[in-house]
């Protein structure tokens, strides 16, 4: 948990993280680590990443690969500010490639194309929530 306080992170918010998700309290440090460096390779900076952990502790106890696939699958369709997208809705981390491209179906049903998804969806991250 070193490494929270190395973020910057206060001793309330990471108690309210532990509130949330105990078991953040027996991750080691580089599983941590591991989570911040995938932040920072989609270009987060330190208050984007304090401002997604303290707001999805969660985060924290997703796998590495789930989080790579959904990366990757939101670049694939045309997400160009991820960092932002996670930082206005740091829950769309908790989701799964399934869900994303279970949400584009529905949209193309509907009629849209896959630009006007995307940009419906980067003008509010949360509609993936109203589903």
């Amino acid at each position: 948990m070193e490494i929270l306080f190395e973020l910057g992170i206060s001793d309330s918010d990471i108690n309210n993280m532990l509130e949330q998700c105990p078991d953040i309290m027996d991750m080691e440090y580089n599983e941590i680590r591991e989570k911040i460096d995938i932040l920072r390779y989609i270009e987060c900076n330190d208050r984007h990443i304090r401002n997604i952990i303290v707001s999805n502790p969660y985060y924290l106890d997703r796998i590495n690969n789930d989080i790579l696939k959904l990366i990757m699958y939101l670049k694939e369709i045309g997400i160009s500010c991820i960092n932002l997208l996670l930082e206005t809705n740091p829950y769309l981390l908790n989701r799964d490639v399934f869900e994303i491209r279970e949400y584009i179906d529905s949209k193309k049903n509907m009629g849209l194309s896959l630009w006007e998804i995307v940009d419906e969806f980067e003008s509010n991250p949360y509609i993936i929530d109203e589903m």
